[in-house]
């Protein structure tokens, strides 16, 4: 009862024929397609974490140049990848499957690649990882100085702050977000440039498509890697953040690479690779702070394991802790402004993470002991039966709360964005409320892109596979441990999407867990049904490298159209298209588009107007918005914002004459940098000079209806001396 987490039994050896040598001294010439396949689907992750890993402690003392951040690199990326080793080939893989995987992550990054964002004027999230990239990339460091001393003190007239830019104490400023994705995207600013810093992103999420095909072929069986990545890759979300430079990405590839890692160890018995595992689970903290729930999501996992007496529980849970320390130092220091910030949200979490290791660590050893009593009792499977029912109830009831909580419930928040959401409710003709967050659309908004078939299997699946694992059913056990952590965070994001609202930029959310889960267990639901029809036998490959009935008993007779294998390929195929028609149609609108192209251009164009002893001072709010980061972290242009408090107004003639006086006083020059000449004429009789004209295009930002195109987007900049 439970899942057998013993090693697989090796196959009876006998004496090999002469051809049998031939094939396996041809085959050790090349890696088998299983053994590739489970390494597409981890090494990418893994060149990622040793890079973190690294250079991280460089980059918070301010030494992440080329050549220091490479001699320590290397060495550690090459004792990651030689611990992982041992990664055991995918069963059953075949080279047609793993071939199809590898063309559709190909196809897919290709296609991104062609269309990727200019996204680097700040407005919303992607410009600050890219200006921060492109920071580390020439500085070297975490921190960006604020030259306070240029100005005196940051007061109610002058300020150093910005969006996406936070006072960390001293004289520095610390970027928004935790530093994880940025220092991963930096190496490609050494040589690139803007090019190559906003390409990283397609080349990470074209491995996310390597690993979730990765995470099938161990789940489902090899045959259904390639729909697995490919039902991914049309997503409209995913096409999206592979285009900017966003955190999903890599905080996908490291979750689908330690989900493959941690299949991988319980199979394997290997300590190595549950160590590998958490080391990638963990340092996701480091990437993004809602990380923390998926940390606390590993206990219970290292809590399952430790009380099966498995040996992999305690590599797991120093992994996890390894890495997860990463982003804990990164939290109390260069991301410590940006977290402060999000205290409400952290604390429960970090509550739920704390009781639940507490809880955990009481409850193994008393479970160990009265776990063997329980089992030999006679009504113990009237209890195991009843568990599973109430359970597999639970898991019916939690959805089905998602899907109709929009009928009864209206999710609030409380945003520092709440009057540009109340602009967008009256643009779009809504009930203005600023505090209207929407989280209790995140199912519809799923639907938008996988479909509501797609949605109903997956909930088959997860009523189905629940049941079956808390019954005992090995291989709904394998499902339950591989998707684990995976899919309670999905279930966390689906409750609480906890982003400004609009779309498609909220559906960012839906990348890293809620997509690839939603996707697994729909195909869960296709390839269960499709063996059902053909008889029930197991496919070769299967998720715990045995063979078994789906059901575990003997054949039923069934009519002839309903059995055999043509049938059951009928009915995989017909799966596959209520999977893969949906995705494709969801992102049918936005697939061929490219935003905010021109933007780095306009960037290195601005900054070349600028010498040496330039001091910006931004006069209105757009400038305040959209240039103090850019001017500071790509121009490394001292840039202040004026006035110094908060607000929407332009600066004063005062205020200009005070704070030019103390850069004046600096030995400096002060310019006047604004969006548009509109305010210049009142603050300077100087003539006014433009340096960025600019007429793109961005995404839409829609409340309640799926984006269908792009809005146009005019950028200027315009710089006068004062008086």
């Amino acid at each position: 009862m439970g899942l057998d987490l013993s090693p697989l039994a090796p196959a009876p050896e006998s004496a090999p024929e002469p051809d049998a040598e031939r094939r396996a001294a041809r085959a050790r010439r090349w890696p088998a397609p299983g053994a590739l396949l489970a390494w597409v689907s981890v090494g990418p992750a893994l060149v990622v974490a040793g890079w973190l890993l690294a250079v991280y402690p460089l980059a918070y003392a301010g030494h992440a140049t080329p050549l220091p951040a490479l001699l320590a690199a290397v060495p550690v990326i090459t004792l990651v990848v030689v611990a992982a080793r041992r990664v055991p080939p995918v069963p059953g893989a075949t080279w047609g499957p793993v071939l199809g995987s590898l063309a559709v992550a190909a196809a897919f990054t290709v296609y991104t690649l062609a269309h990727s964002s200019g996204h680097v004027v700040l407005r919303r999230d992607p410009a600050v990882y890219a200006l921060l990239a492109r920071w580390i990339a020439e500085s070297g460091a975490l921190l960006i100085p604020s030259h306070l001393d240029l100005v005196g003190v940051s007061d109610g007239v002058v300020t150093a702050t910005a969006p996406g830019l936070y006072a960390a104490g001293g004289d520095d400023l610390s970027a928004q977000f935790m530093s994880g994705t940025a220092l991963t995207f930096a190496p490609a600013g050494w040589g690139g440039g803007w090019g190559a810093i906003l390409s990283a992103p397609a080349l990470l999420a074209g491995c996310g498509v390597l690993a979730v095909a990765g995470v099938a072929g161990r789940l489902l069986g090899p045959r259904w890697a390639p729909a697995a990545a490919a039902a991914l890759a049309l997503t409209q979300p995913m096409l999206l953040t592979a285009r900017s430079t966003y955190s999903e990405p890599v905080a996908q590839l490291l979750l689908l690479a330690g989900a493959c890692l941690l299949l991988d160890a319980v199979r394997s018995r290997s300590r190595s690779l549950a160590g590998l595992a958490g080391l990638l689970i963990g340092l996701n903290l480091l990437v993004r702070i809602d990380a923390l729930r998926e940390v606390a999501l590993v206990v219970v996992v290292v809590a399952w394991l430790a009380l099966r007496r498995h040996p992999a529980w305690w590599p797991l849970a120093v992994g996890t802790l390894a890495g997860a320390a990463y982003g804990v130092v990164d939290g109390f220091g260069p991301a410590q402004p940006y977290l402060a910030d999000l205290l409400e949200r952290i604390r429960p979490v970090a509550a739920a993470l704390l009781g639940l290791a507490v809880l955990a660590a009481v409850a193994v050893p008393v479970a160990r002991r009265v776990t063997p009593w329980l089992l030999a009792r006679s009504w113990w499977p009237v209890v195991y039966t009843t568990a599973a029912g109430l359970a597999a109830a639970g898991a019916a009831g939690v959805l089905g709360w998602l899907l109709v909580r929009p009928l009864v419930w209206h999710g609030r928040g409380t945003f520092a964005a709440r009057r540009f959401i109340e602009t967008l409710q009256r643009e779009q003709g809504l009930p203005i409320d600023g505090h209207r967050n929407y989280a209790e659309q995140s199912v519809r908004w799923t639907s938008w892109y996988v479909g509501w078939p797609a949605l109903v299997l997956a909930a088959v699946a997860a009523v189905l596979l629940t049941w079956r694992a808390v019954r005992g059913d090995r291989a709904a056990g394998w499902w339950a441990l591989g998707l684990a952590v995976l899919f309670g965070s999905a279930l966390s994001v689906l409750q609480n999407p906890a982003i400004t609202p609009d779309h498609p930029w909220a559906d960012r959310r839906l990348v890293p867990t809620v997509l690839p889960v939603v996707l697994l267990l729909a195909l869960w639901t296709v390839a269960t049904a499709a063996r059902a029809v053909r008889g029930g036998a197991a496919e070769d490959g299967t998720t715990d490298g045995t063979t078994s009935r789906t059901d575990g008993g003997p054949a039923r007779h069934r009519p002839a159209w309903l059995s055999g294998r043509r049938a059951g390929t009928g009915v995989a195929a017909v799966g596959l298209l209520l999977v893969l028609v949906p995705a494709e149609l969801g992102s049918r609108d936005l697939r061929g588009t490219r935003t905010e192209a021109g933007e780095p251009a306009a960037v290195d164009q601005a900054c070349a107007a600028f010498a040496p002893g330039d001091v910006a001072l931004m006069v209105d709010a757009r400038a305040r918005q959209e240039w103090t980061a850019v001017l500071r972290e790509a121009c490394s242009v001292p840039a202040f914002g004026l006035p110094g408090q908060a607000t929407d107004r332009d600066a004063t003639r005062g205020e200009v004459a005070d704070v030019a006086a103390r850069v004046r006083a600096a030995g400096l020059r002060p310019l006047l940098v604004a969006q548009s000449t509109g305010p210049l004429p009142r603050l300077t009789d100087r003539p006014a000079r433009q340096l960025v004209d600019l007429d793109t295009a961005e995404h839409q930002r829609l409340l309640r209806r799926s984006p269908s195109g792009l809005a146009p987007l005019s950028i200027e900049l315009w710089v006068a001396e004062p008086d």
